[in-house]
């Protein structure tokens, strides 16, 4: 048991050195950050058009209690062979309930493309306020495409997890 307590330490004092640690005092002490009523919030992802990161914006309802509307520009890499390279697009997601300062979104729908295929689409957001005037959060979009004669995958595409910061 002593060997146990002495390792836990141990840990502990490297994780504190490294900054990868957290005091039980510092989670007690964390707040819920309440949004700025009925704001409106405009920032970039990390997702690049050459030196430009993606816009996105976001609203807050005026109770403050909705994310009322979360736009992002978003590209996707593909790995298939048919030569798409990648797909892009803008996601719009609408009245999610913000609790304790979070709001998060899965939604999936599909596209048919003029080819024939179809395009089966899922999206993930996350988004905390950091701030009464700040948010920060991920997200990440998924497209599996098929065939549309036979329903085999032709190719799949991601554009990973998107860091984004908006401000108002």
């Amino acid at each position: 048991m002593k060997d146990l307590k002495r390792n836990a330490t141990k840990c502990l004092a490297l994780g504190a050195a490294l900054g990868i640690g957290v005091a039980p005092a510092a989670v007690a002490a964390a707040k819920t950050v309440v949004p700025k009523k009925g704001a409106a919030f405009v920032g970039t992802s990390t997702q690049k058009s050459g030196n430009l990161g993606l816009p996105l914006d976001l609203r807050v309802s005026p109770t403050g209690t909705t994310m009322g509307r979360f736009d992002i520009e978003w590209t996707s890499t593909c790995q298939g062979t048919g030569g798409q390279g990648s797909y892009g697009g803008l996601s719009v997601t609408l009245n999610k309930k913000i609790t304790k300062g979070v709001f998060t979104d899965t939604s999936t729908f599909s596209k048919a493309f003029s080819n024939g295929d179809k395009g089966a689409f899922v999206t993930k957001l996350y988004g905390k306020f950091t701030n009464p005037l700040r948010a920060a959060g991920t997200f990440r979009v998924t497209v599996i495409i098929t065939d549309g004669t036979t329903g085999a995958t032709v190719d799949s595409c991601d554009s990973g997890v998107v860091t984004w910061v908006a401000t108002n």
